[in-house]
């Protein structure tokens, strides 16, 4: 369910050329000073200790963390985001059969 909410327009302003700087300032600059959370000594190996089986990726950014985690070929992903670019870019790089879902996380997942 995709609604006008705040969160939905925040979320559109990731565009392709945003995403290109997305890596560098999120998960160089930001997470490091900002978050006091740096992403290769710290996140990343969260990401990677917690990936299953059946994995899914809510808020998936560039795709940074699926592409630098080891997954098992049987691997089940799904990914979830309110913007479209964003789920193309971490599907491709994923490198790897997904399952994308355009939602608002915030509301109830649409499930059988």
């Amino acid at each position: 369910m995709l609604d006008n909410t705040a969160t939905t327009r925040g979320a559109a302003a990731y565009t392709p050329i945003v995403l290109k700087l997305y890596d560098g300032w999120v998960l160089g600059v930001s997470n490091r000073f900002a978050w006091q959370c740096p992403t290769k000594s710290t996140l990343l190996p969260f990401f990677t200790q917690h990936v299953g089986p059946r994995h899914l990726d809510v808020g998936v950014g560039t795709g940074f963390y699926l592409a630098n985690t080891q997954f098992a070929p049987a691997m089940q992903l799904t990914l979830i985001d309110l913007n479209q670019n964003s789920l193309n870019a971490a599907a491709l790089r994923s490198r790897r059969e997904v399952k994308c879902m355009r939602h608002n996380i915030m509301q109830p997942l649409p499930l059988p």
